[in-house]
């Protein structure tokens, strides 16, 4: 088949820190990739390695904003994400620099557009046509 899947980037769990739930938020991610990789398993022959099973699950970190304002949360919710390579999930930190201090993640002055491309950053945003009123302009 020409399309496959190859991957699934997974960028969730913040609104789940401030849950009073959070705690239920890793049980909940095990089923649901559990019943995702059940449903896709019909379409097993257009999935990266023949098996919906095999599909890797890369899991990205969330901004600083949250991990430093739900810490204890994060490490509850994020933490479950890590340590799972032989399930085929895989945690995405986010990066820092060769000093151990945190680079750019989306801020308006990080994130600029570039026309040129087609890409529109956090720079065009207003605090109107933000996803989340956490992220300031």
């Amino acid at each position: 088949p020409k399309n496959v899947l190859l991957a699934v980037c997974w960028m969730q769990g913040e609104f789940d820190m401030s849950a009073a739930t959070h705690a239920q938020q890793p049980a909940l991610f095990t089923a649901m990739l559990t019943q995702f990789r059940a449903d896709l398993s019909v379409f097993n022959a257009q999935c990266h390695g023949g098996s919906a099973a095999d599909v890797p699950w890369i899991c990205g970190d969330t901004t600083y904003y949250w991990k430093n304002t739900y810490g204890t949360q994060y490490n509850t919710i994020y933490g479950a994400y890590k340590n799972r390579e032989s399930e085929g999930v895989y945690f995405v930190p986010f990066m820092t620099d060769g000093n151990g201090v945190n680079t750019a993640t989306n801020a308006p002055a990080e994130d600029p557009d570039i026309p040129a491309s087609g890409y529109y950053g956090a720079a065009s945003r207003t605090n109107g046509n933000q996803v989340s009123s956490n992220r300031p302009t």
